[in-house]
């Protein structure tokens, strides 16, 4: 982990791995393999913060893989730089994968200027937020006010 600025402690901060990789038994019918790899980057804007992530891990034995990878963007800006975490606004992109042996799976996840207040525990008071699977199915929620969220899934009101 490293600081982007040993000057200003409010600079965020990065996490680098380079896909670290464990193998047991090579050569052998039993191998087993498994890597890791991790990033992660934390910027604090003047206001708020842009958050980067990268999660990928993926086993591999008798011939079969398995793996998962979750990565993402995500930007908050506070309403107010004194209180930042009173209310503010979040957009958010990002993919969640699985493979195992002939499958993939995939859910993207897009939201876009998410409202949040302090005044309203329940919900999002604005923005939207949109779910696409790997087979082409959408689910969107739209968020009019708090505890007012109006939802379809591939076009149709829930």
């Amino acid at each position: 982990m490293q600081d982007k600025d040993d000057r200003n402690p409010k600079s965020g901060y990065v996490l680098q791995t380079d896909q670290y990789e464990l193998t047991l038994y090579p050569g052998t019918p039993s191998e087993v393999r498994i890597k890791l790899d991790l990033d992660l980057d934390l910027t604090q804007k003047n206001p708020g913060y842009d958050i980067g992530y990268n999660f990928y891990f993926e086993v591999y034995k008798q011939g079969k893989t398995y793996s998962q990878r979750h990565n993402y963007t995500l930007s908050y800006t506070p309403d107010s730089d004194e209180n930042p975490f009173l209310g503010g606004t979040l957009n958010y992109s990002g993919n969640l994968e699985y493979r195992i042996p002939n499958r993939y799976y995939r859910l993207t996840i897009d939201a876009a200027n998410l409202r949040y207040a302090q005044s309203c525990r329940v919900s999002f008071v604005g923005g939207r937020v949109v779910l696409r699977d790997s087979r082409g199915n959408q689910l969107a929620i739209v968020y009019n006010s708090c505890n007012n969220i109006t939802a379809t899934y591939n076009g149709q009101a829930l």
